[in-house]
């Protein structure tokens, strides 16, 4: 949505997804889903919303994925630990938000801090949500090369219409077959 909406962007920087999924010579104690893009990045205080359960400054219609509390069921159904990061072209921290889950429930609370990560280069910008400790089940669905060869068919035929290019049929300018040229790879691919 965020690359939707960046009628910005320059050329030379294209919008790009990359989703890291645990491969079968991976350990269990480093398995992890990484969802990364090269968005524009999250204010503190769109951050601070965009995590609190039940919130979403989007339209119900109209847009591609929410966050609130769609976001936070689908991670802990991944796995125990979410951590968000976060960071806009110019600003010299990354935000990062750590859930844990476990934590949260013998704390007792829901609330959770924001860390500033200082970034080597302050022209950097975008999110990424990582999920650790991921569930047994879940992990080892991961781990399976079909299991990957499947997430990255059903992405591309999803998204197909964002990842084509902007002019795929010369013949046809202007349509609707024109695509956004948007980039999403899975594990490198």
């Amino acid at each position: 949505d965020d690359f939707l909406s960046d009628s910005n962007r320059p050329p030379d920087d294209p919008p790009e997804v990359r989703v890291t999924l645990p491969k079968a010579t991976t350990s269990d104690e480093d398995a992890l889903v990484c969802v990364a893009d090269t968005g524009r990045g999250m204010s503190l205080e769109r951050l601070s919303q965009a995590l609190r359960a039940g919130y979403s400054g989007k339209a119900r219609y109209g847009s591609l994925g929410l966050f609130g509390m769609g976001f936070n069921i689908a991670t802990a159904r991944l796995g125990y630990v979410t951590e968000v990061r976060t960071t806009q072209a110019g600003d010299p921290d990354w935000l990062v938000v750590e859930i844990s889950l476990r934590d949260l429930q013998n704390l007792n609370t829901f609330k959770v801090p924001v860390r500033r990560v200082p970034k080597d280069n302050p022209m950097l910008h975008g999110t990424e949500v990582t999920v650790r400790r991921l569930r047994p089940g879940i992990r080892d669905a991961l781990k399976r090369p079909s299991t990957v060869a499947s997430i990255r068919e059903q992405l591309g035929n999803v998204y197909s219409y964002l990842l084509r290019s902007e002019s795929p049929v010369p013949e046809l300018p202007d349509t609707a077959l024109a695509g956004r040229g948007f980039r999403l790879y899975v594990n490198g691919t």
